[in-house]
């Protein structure tokens, strides 16, 4: 059990990591369980990861929608000049660390480095013109977050209740060059929850149960929630409050390999911007499969991937989303 816990609980840390608002990972973040993937901390941990979301994918309620249609249905219901989203890239390198302050108190806290693409356009008739969109390279510092996870009741490697709250600080760029432009005499503006830092400080609570499976070289089986409370950030935009929802185990065939598999959940409600005639970005929903694995390469250094496969979402309006999110990372734990 001890080599187990070594690898890791499966549990949901979530990282304020910024794009749409929320996450590094992508507009709909990446809600993945984090400590299953890496060293689970002794004294202190520190892990690098890299997170690349492709968003290329238009969707409207619960479907693929198709770029000239919408386009014609916003003209048509008096959208002219409206903004519609077509494309988000977005890359993250995000530096963890973990530390153990007793057996019942780990504090973590993250900090991000974003590199964004990201693409609109405005629909000024009912067909898609490529003068018509917008498109901006940049990147910067996202926004740091700090949790304290307390472990209620039971024992790291047998069933236990933890809890967990924290914050994300307003440590991002709140903007970048050329942010705002005009697209054939109309305004043209890079929304601030695309950009690296939302300006914003969002408060985080939350709960994981863990239960040992009877299985020989099985991981917990735990089931997490954390939920976060946006406040007003960069020009009195507000994104959505959230919530993510995992449930996951894992299962080790060889003492320094561990396979994990997580269902991931993710809900947000829709953006209030600060002057309403500005674009906000919708509410949406979203359920995603986690394969992944992680391998001890010696007794302090751990890498690990994964894959979250979107398959099954819906937005409350046009939106664009991402199919998957790739993970690969490192965990360092210095010591004996």
């Amino acid at each position: 059990m001890r080599r187990l816990g070594a690898l890791g609980s499966a549990a949901l840390l979530v990282l304020a990591i910024a794009p749409t608002g929320a996450f590094a990972c992508g507009a709909e973040g990446c809600p993945y369980m984090k400590d299953a993937l890496g060293s689970h901390t002794r004294r202190a941990t520190f892990m690098l990861r890299y997170e690349v979301s492709p968003q290329d994918m238009l969707w409207n309620g619960s479907s693929q929608a198709d770029r000239d249609e919408l386009i014609q249905e916003t003209f048509a219901s008096g959208g002219m000049h409206e903004e519609l989203e077509l494309y988000t890239h977005t890359a993250a390198w995000i530096l963890d660390g973990r530390a153990q302050v007793n057996d019942r108190l780990e504090l973590t806290a993250s900090l991000p480095y974003i590199q964004r693409e990201h693409h609109h356009m405005l629909v000024h008739a009912p067909f898609y013109n490529p003068a018509f969109e917008d498109q901006w390279i940049y990147e910067g510092l996202g926004d740091a977050v700090a949790l304290g996870h307390y472990r209620a009741w039971g024992a790291a490697e047998g069933g236990s209740l933890t809890l967990r709250g924290g914050v994300k600080l307003p440590t991002g760029v709140r903007h970048v060059p050329d942010e705002e432009k005009l697209n054939l005499g109309m305004h043209s503006m890079l929304d601030p929850p695309v950009r690296p830092g939302t300006g914003s400080t969002d408060w985080l609570l939350g709960a994981e149960v863990a239960r040992p499976l009877p299985l020989r070289n099985a991981l917990p089986l735990s089931a997490s929630v954390m939920f976060r409370w946006n406040g007003v950030g960069t020009e009195d935009y507000r994104v959505g409050n959230e919530i993510q929802a995992g449930l996951g185990s894992g299962y080790a065939p060889m003492p320094w390999l561990t396979l994990i598999a997580q269902a991931n959940y993710v809900a947000n409600a829709e953006d209030t911007p600060g002057d309403p005639a500005e674009p906000s970005h919708p509410g949406g929903r979203a359920l995603y499969l986690t394969p992944g694995a992680t391998a001890r390469i010696t007794n302090m250094f751990s890498m690990y991937a994964l894959y979250q496969s979107r398959v099954w979402g819906y937005t409350d309006d046009a939106n664009v989303v991402g199919k998957g999110h790739l993970v690969i990372g490192t965990s360092f734990t210095p010591g004996p």
